[in-house]
């Protein structure tokens, strides 16, 4: 008989009461109806548009470019349909902060591990900002089917030298 091989990698943070936590995401506008018509990638000397998500726990205290200068573009809100993957963990984060109630819904089967046991689950974490946590340190395996809705604001990046291939963007905030 083979003997068998099973790998996992698990990243653990311990999170108490007086712990806060706050995410900003930046991402390029690919939506195809979005203000860069659904393109990615651009040409030396092309204007570029991009998202800002932040939790709203989280003050922006800085937004910079290295190259070119920023302007605001307005706002607007993106829906999102994304799985997030529990691999014997109590904790997991959504992809963007939620501007409305987020649907959650187990794909398939999802199972509590608790030492050697393993048993079938149906408890849904509880959505606290991005991040998503079951109840009494309740380790599951499974996979999470999160739909909701984040708004954020658009930005242009423009007048970056046609003689530079890349541009940083840079957000910093404070939470509190």
């Amino acid at each position: 008989m083979a003997e068998v091989v099973v790998a996992t990698l698990n990243v653990s943070f311990d999170s108490t009461a007086d712990t806060t936590t706050g995410n900003i995401k930046l991402e390029i506008d690919d939506r195809e109806d979005g203000l860069n018509n659904g393109n990615t990638s651009f040409k030396p000397g092309d204007d570029a548009y991009y998202w800002l998500f932040k939790d709203s726990n989280v003050t922006l205290l800085s937004h910079q470019s290295t190259a070119g200068g920023i302007s605001s573009a307005g706002t607007d809100t993106k829906v999102i349909d994304e799985n997030i993957t529990f691999t014997n963990s109590d904790t997991g984060s959504l992809g963007y902060p939620p501007s409305s109630s987020v649907t959650l819904e187990w794909l398939g089967r999802s199972y509590e591990i608790s030492g050697t046991t393993v048993r079938g689950n149906s408890t849904l974490p509880e959505v606290n900002g991005s991040e998503l946590v079951l109840p009494n340190g309740k380790k599951v395996a499974g996979i999470l089917r999160c739909r909701y809705s984040s708004t954020g604001t658009l930005h242009q990046l423009s007048g970056v030298p046609k003689d530079f291939k890349e541009s940083m963007i840079i957000a910093i905030g404070s939470i509190g």
